[in-house]
């Protein structure tokens, strides 16, 4: 009968204006929720979290847990600015310093893998992430390449140590149209980003007046399957960064 509607999912300790559910990434079973504007309980303002949902087999959703990282002695970290989840593999980003969190899934639950920081410009407070596989991408909206804030997309690939090293950048090329250069000056390449491992689609905020651009992207990728993800060698963790 078509889509249907649920309850509502709300975080356990839910506060005015911690802005939960300005960021959403779902896979299957499981739900993880950015409320970047969360208060951190020692003081600090908008440091921001995140929270996990799972989905029992009856059917109801059930918070299962909460990050926020009290390392942070100051405001408007902002954690929980944009996250995703992918099977074993979870990004979430802070705006601070343009901090991107790779979780990877084991035994024991999820733990961080790597954290990247410094990702763009202005600090990198404008970012958007996706993980896919072995793949993971921040877009850096506010990088400036040739133009001003003219985006960038950074490329991370897992080794077979367990690394995320950059493995490419991507940035937004200027064209021609009727004899005249169009430059890409604000465009924001990289403003939402998504990723199935080999290809990479991203929004701009301006094109042609403002009515906007889906770029594609198909990355250098070791090797492909018949679904478009990429895998690292024959899969089983060949290095993918060489």
């Amino acid at each position: 009968n078509g889509w249907q509607p649920i309850v509502p999912l709300t975080a356990s300790d839910a506060s005015r204006l911690d802005y939960f559910g300005h960021s959403v990434g779902v896979y299957e079973n499981e739900v993880v929720v950015g409320a970047p504007n969360d208060d951190d309980p020692r003081g600090y303002s908008d440091i921001g979290s995140f929270y996990i949902f799972e989905r029992s087999p009856n059917g109801a959703w059930a918070q299962t847990a909460k990050t926020q990282y009290t390392q942070y002695r100051r405001n408007l970290v902002r954690l929980g600015a944009d996250v995703a989840i992918v099977g074993d593999r979870m990004l979430v980003q802070a705006n601070w310093f343009g901090r991107t969190y790779i979780y990877e899934r084991g035994e024991e639950g999820w733990s961080l893998a790597q954290e990247i920081s410094n990702i763009g410009s202005y600090g990198g407070i404008r970012l958007s992430g996706a993980v896919y596989g072995n793949t993971a991408i921040a877009g850096a909206y506010g990088e400036d390449g040739v133009w001003r804030d003219s985006g960038a997309i950074k490329v991370y690939r897992r080794n077979s140590v367990g690394e995320w090293p950059l493995v490419e950048t991507l940035v937004p090329r200027g064209f021609h149209v009727h004899g005249d250069l169009i430059d890409v000056t604000s465009w924001h390449y990289g403003k939402h980003v998504t990723t199935n491992g080999c290809n990479v689609f991203s929004s701009t905020r301006t094109e042609n007046n403002g009515s906007g651009l889906l770029y594609h992207v198909r990355l250098a990728c070791p090797v492909c399957t018949a679904d478009g993800a990429c895998v690292c060698g024959d899969g089983n963790g060949a290095d993918c960064s060489e």
